[in-house]
């Protein structure tokens, strides 16, 4: 991508929305976020692509993503040393993509947005439906020789299950707010807030 600095200007803004998805970049970082993922930044497993054609935007895609769901208060928004770029840096003191960002965190927040408890735990039960019986073999590749008693998926996969479906995704939203809210990502006093 083009170099772009001081995106905090107007000018340089309207730049940059001409060269990226602003949208799929929001939520990109937002689903990061959320997922408190710990094994990101801006050195390392992200991608930015786009089509070759004059106004294709980049786009930026998620992959790589094991180390998240780890705690509830995992807090990859203000740690210093998981920051995504220094992009978003940069773009946290643009007013118009404050609002842009806090717009689609009240999409994917609220309502049936796809950060709410009620989705995420549907996400995760119907992922983890369709991989029950792999994690068997699963199981048995990662616990065997790892540690003794090993690994099952009755005890661990399922207890694992259980944490996200009880405590994590249950509390999640809320503390990602606040954490958003404590930069300046979304306001603490939304001016509309649709109910969760």
């Amino acid at each position: 991508m083009h170099s772009i600095t001081g995106l905090a200007t107007r000018q340089a803004y309207q730049k940059l929305q001409g060269l990226l998805d602003i949208n799929n970049f929001i939520d990109y970082v937002l689903l990061n976020y959320y997922a408190g993922n710990e094994d990101w930044g801006e050195e390392k497993n992200w991608y930015a692509i786009r089509r070759h054609s004059p106004d294709a935007k980049f786009q930026y895609f998620i992959w790589d993503g094991e180390q998240l769901l780890h705690d509830v208060h995992d807090d990859t928004v203000s740690d210093p040393f998981v920051r995504p770029f220094g992009m978003m840096e940069e773009l946290k003191g643009n007013a118009e993509f404050r609002k842009a960002f806090a717009e689609r965190v009240q999409k994917h927040c609220f309502g049936e947005g796809a950060l709410t408890p009620a989705a995420s735990a549907a996400r995760w039960m119907k992922r983890a439906k369709e991989v029950d019986s792999a994690m068997i073999a699963e199981s048995a590749r990662w616990g065997y020789y790892l540690r003794n008693p090993p690994y099952t998926r009755d005890k661990e996969w399922i207890a694992e299950q259980q944490r996200l479906l009880t405590s994590y995704f249950p509390q999640r939203t809320d503390i990602l707010l606040k954490q958003l809210q404590e930069v300046g990502l979304y306001p603490k006093e939304p001016a509309t807030r649709a109910k969760r």
